[in-house]
């Protein structure tokens, strides 16, 4: 079963803007909520890691931007 989710307002998931976030993808939990994760450059202090950002069902973030990888040598992708 495909769902659709409609964006009201546009939402910055990322808090760290130097360098490039790019490739996002988005998830869709169970119980309603989302899982937005990208990869960002430079954040993890080497090349490229990959980070995400939890929403619960009405769209207010929970928690904290987390990286998702614990390698931080060189290049992590494709989230």
């Amino acid at each position: 079963m495909t769902s659709v989710l409609t964006i009201e307002n546009e939402t910055r998931a990322n808090s760290f803007i130097t360098g490039d976030q790019f490739a996002p993808s988005i998830t869709r939990l169970s119980n309603g909520g989302n899982v937005v994760a990208w990869e960002s450059y430079g954040q993890d202090g080497d090349a490229s890691g990959i980070y995400l950002q939890r929403y619960d069902a009405d769209g207010t973030a929970t928690g904290v931007e987390t990286r998702a990888n614990s390698t931080t040598a060189g290049a992590q992708s494709a989230p």
